[in-house]
């Protein structure tokens, strides 16, 4: 099983520890920051997201998920905003009162992108 896999598997079993651990390993693998954070840390969230739209997690176990791939984002963000990576567009979400609960979440899914992302209250 390759690295990469590793840390996405981790990142569904919620282990910030086991996640931190393998994305230092895998810089020192010579693993670009940016392919740990495209095909480790996004999409083992996004298997997290659709696990969670079937239902077959609920927010308590996605929030833990969100966690452990922050870890892992702690480590390569500094290395991606040196990279100067280009932004591809940008991003515009309205947040309704009524899903107020699912503003971090979104949030946090929108930091981990290379655009920049700015907060609008209104």
């Amino acid at each position: 099983m390759g690295i990469l896999k590793e840390i996405a598997i981790d990142i569904e079993k919620g282990d910030a520890p086991g996640v931190k651990k393998l994305t230092e390993k895998a810089l020192t693998q010579n693993i670009s920051p940016q392919d740990i954070l495209n095909k480790a840390l996004v999409s083992a969230i996004n298997t997290v997201g659709i696990k969670f739209k079937n239902n077959e997690i609920f927010i308590p176990e996605v929030l833990i998920a969100a966690r452990a791939m922050k870890a892992g984002m702690e480590i390569i963000r500094p290395l991606l905003a040196e990279a100067n990576i280009k932004a591809r567009g940008k991003i515009i979400f309205i947040l309704l009162f009524s899903k107020i609960r699912y503003k971090s979440i979104l949030q946090y899914k929108l930091r981990s992108l290379p655009p920049r992302v700015k907060k609008l209250y209104l």
